[in-house]
């Protein structure tokens, strides 16, 4: 599960194992209960700002490559890699014209490209060691979440500049959105329960307490992988792992 369309009535996700097979599949699913519709292969990362197209990743044996599937009529589009191994952190910008990619040339390390859909080759914004987050493009794409080459979290200008650190955040934990006014960042720690998500305005570390997330039913949850609330905090939803397990009582063995 992998985030919202900016309506939030729709709702992205992937499925691995038996339901997704060797590549995963992604999927999207309406918030009405409806049946989910499968899009294709790989780890879909982002609706549009249309909702008309999730960014996916196909990660192949070799030569991965990020496709943009249609959530209605039409055909998938796959983006010229030009030679890049593509990783699963990618966006959508705002204007939906372009897409942000993390990527990496052979054996060399991760950095932030820009592709522009119209055509062309994907254009490196960032030095190597950056790598962006899943709902990474702030609202006026102006900048995006990323992992620096020590393990903390930055600001990266789209446009070119410094990075900026973000006061107030603590190692391992983990973007989740922006706030719709672009002030602040959504931050949980994954593997913490229950899950707790604050807001983080991004100019000054403060940070309030938004919701404490964990099931119902909390027998065999290990560990809440993601959460994706609604840029206006209005809607959310989170995935997490549980691991039952049956007890059995041989009698008679000698």
């Amino acid at each position: 599960m992998t985030g919202f369309s900016p309506d939030g009535r729709t709702i992205l996700f992937n499925e691995s194992g038996e339901g997704g097979g060797a590549g995963y599949s992604t999927y999207v699913r309406k918030t009405d209960g409806s049946p989910a519709v499968r899009l294709g292969e790989g780890i879909g990362r982002a609706l549009s700002p249309d909702g008309k197209w999730v960014l996916a990743i196909v990660r192949p044996a070799s030569n991965p490559q990020a496709v943009l599937y249609p959530t209605g009529a039409g055909e998938p589009r796959r983006l010229p890699a030009e030679g890049l191994n593509v990783q699963t952190g990618a966006d959508w910008l705002p204007d939906g014209r372009r897409v942000l990619l993390t990527a990496n040339e052979p054996g060399r390390g991760s950095r932030l490209y820009l592709q522009d859909l119209s055509g062309g080759k994907p254009r490196a914004i960032s030095p190597e060691g950056y790598r962006a987050f899943g709902k990474a493009v702030s609202p006026d794409g102006k900048t995006v979440a990323v992992l620096g080459p020590d393990q903390r979290i930055y600001l990266y200008p789209v446009e070119g500049g410094e990075p900026a650190a973000i006061p107030g955040l603590s190692a391992g934990e983990s973007p989740a959105g922006w706030s719709v006014d672009g002030r602040s960042l959504y931050v949980y720690r994954q593997g913490e329960l229950p899950a707790k998500v604050y807001l983080v305005e991004v100019a000054t570390g403060r940070r309030q307490l938004w919701k404490m997330l964990m099931p119902s039913d909390s027998a065999g949850v290990s560990n809440i992988t993601r959460v994706c609330p609604t840029p206006d905090g209005t809607s959310y939803a989170y995935a997490y792992i549980r691991t039952l397990s049956d007890l059995y009582l041989v009698e008679g063995a000698r």
